[in-house]
């Protein structure tokens, strides 16, 4: 009568093997690429175009312009109004954009926000109080590319990832 091997060591462990949630989290690192893709790639570029081809193009001039700091790590936006002299009369508006130049406190804003300076924008003819500012599409691009390339990335390492159980030597009785 013969006696059935006993299993070795190294095919019986005390986890199992879970070769799908490698998959699982892949998933989820390409998703969030694809999420980053189309909202800056893809949704802000709709709704430029919608707006550049159904509402009306105005010069706007910058009425107002501030800097402010949004805390330690909140870095500097600038907050700007300007007006835009439309058929029914000069209407004003307020917006705000990130800088990534630091500012000291009672430095007036230099450049594209500066006081009297015009900036292009688009007024809804049915709702005057929406505006649009155009995007600048290549920012829009990077940001699309380098966000998503980088979760992308993620997602390609984890699934090409060797399970670490497999490299180590099978432990000796």
């Amino acid at each position: 009568m013969s006696k059935s091997p006993s299993p070795s060591p190294e095919k019986t462990s005390p986890i199992p093997e879970t070769p799908k949630a490698g998959r699982w989290t892949c998933l989820v690192w390409f998703g969030i690429a694809a999420l980053i893709i189309y909202y800056f790639g893809f949704q802000a570029a709709e709704e430029d175009a919608h707006a550049k081809a159904n509402w009306d193009y105005h010069e706007a001039t910058i009425t107002k312009s501030e800097a402010r700091h949004g805390g330690l790590e909140g870095g500097w936006a600038i907050h700007y109004s300007f007006q835009v002299d439309l058929p029914s009369g000069a209407r004003s508006y307020t917006d705000s954009q990130s800088s990534s130049k630091g500012y000291d406190k009672d430095e007036p804003v230099e450049g594209q926000f500066a006081i009297g300076n015009t900036l292009p924008v688009y007024i809804n003819p049915d709702n005057p109080t929406q505006f649009h500012r155009p995007l600048s599409q290549s920012g829009l691009r990077w940001i699309a590319i380098l966000g998503g390339g980088f979760f992308g990335l993620i997602g390609l390492s984890v699934l090409f990832s060797e399970d670490k159980k497999e490299l180590q030597p099978p432990a000796a009785d």
